[in-house]
């Protein structure tokens, strides 16, 4: 009957089971913390008023901004560059054409006109000098495979050595 306790004595629970969703990636037995009600920003980036906390990716956000700024500066058709990133790291040119972040490069050592991005060229031509480009690397990994594969070779045969000089005294034996 309603209101009265479950089960056969009658000593079971009063309140009927409420049933409800968990949310997304909590576990169970897992207690939501309260949102804070969103704040409306109308489609407009968000300037915060002196003494409110700023959401800490826009402050990583303007940072790396800024940086970028600061290396990269602004690139005119003419301007001697180092390329910084990509396929042709470590190499300078002179830019031909400049479209947005879209960069056109007159490669100095070949001549050949490339598209690299805005971030990865520097107007400093001389940190182009430190940097190895990307065909350097292969062949210092293939440099060094080799060498790896002739120190397995030699240990390979010096333990042929060994085995064979302990076959020949045991034969002599």
């Amino acid at each position: 009957k309603d209101g009265e306790a479950l089960g056969g004595t009658r000593k079971g629970i009063i309140e009927p089971i409420e049933v409800r969703a968990q949310p997304e990636g909590l576990g169970l037995g897992a207690v939501p913390k309260a949102k804070s009600p969103p704040k409306d920003r109308g489609g407009r980036k968000y300037i915060p008023k002196p003494g409110e906390e700023r959401d800490r990716r826009e402050v990583e956000k303007d940072r790396i901004r800024r940086e970028a700024a600061e290396r990269t500066g602004t690139f005119l058709v003419g301007d001697k560059v180092a390329i910084t990133g990509g396929r042709h790291r470590g190499l300078t040119g002179e830019i031909s054409f400049a479209y947005a972040h879209e960069i056109m490069v007159k490669l100095s050592a070949s001549g050949e006109e490339v598209t690299v991005d805005k971030k990865d060229l520097d107007g400093d031509v001389s940190k182009a000098k430190g940097i190895k480009t990307m065909a350097e690397e292969e062949r210092e990994r293939a440099e060094e495979k080799e060498r790896e594969k002739k120190e397995r070779k030699k240990e390979r045969d010096r333990g042929d050595r060994d085995r064979d000089r302990d076959r020949d005294r045991d034969r002599d034996r």
